[in-house]
Order: structure tokens, then C-alpha cells, then sequence
């Protein structure tokens, strides 16, 4: 499977996907589920009551305290794909 970064950013009231740097074609989409900033554990990769689990790799998670900008995330991607992925020999289509 080729490499892919895929990406979520939460304003508050909008979700944005991206795929490999730049907006989803579905586009954002407006929610009002809440994001809670309470202690606890945060979990990635496992959701459900089933508790279904993420069937993949993942090689980097950035998380930030903060909604990041179109611009943060292309560059995010461009960091990993040209520059971070070769430099530790993972082969990028």
C-alpha cells in the first residue's frame, strides 16, 4: 500500500479531513459533538464499544493544542514525505 497522511483539525464547531496535505473533497463539516478537555487517557487507533482497532501502521502522530492552519498541514506533509519518510528509508510512491 502506498504511504498516505491523512489529517484532522477541530476548530471548536468544524471538523477539516485532509489527505496527503490538502482538504478531503468532501469538505468541512460542521458538528456539534463536544471535544472534552478532562484528564484521562487519550486513545488512538480504537474506537467502539467493541472496541474495534485500527488495522495499519502508523509511523508519525501529531498532536497539537491547537486548531492548525491548510498551510500547517501541507507543510506537515511535505516535512514527512520529502524530507523525514527518505532520511529514514521509507520508499514513498
Amino acid at each position: 500500500q502506498p504511504w498516505t497522511m491523512q489529517a484532522l483539525t477541530f476548530n471548536g464547531t468544524t471538523v477539516t479531513a485532509y489527505l496527503n496535505g490538502y482538504p478531503a473533497s468532501g469538505g468541512p463539516v460542521t458538528t456539534t459533538y463536544p471535544i472534552y478537555a478532562t484528564p484521562g487517557v487519550l486513545t488512538i487507533g480504537k474506537w467502539g464499544a467493541d472496541a474495534s482497532t485500527w488495522k495499519g501502521a502508523m509511523a508519525y502522530m501529531l498532536i497539537y493544542n491547537r486548531t492548525i492552519t491548510d498551510a500547517e498541514v501541507l507543510a506537515a506533509y511535505q516535512w514527512l514525505k520529502y524530507i523525514e519518510m527518505p532520511k529514514r528509508g521509507i520508499q514513498l510512491q
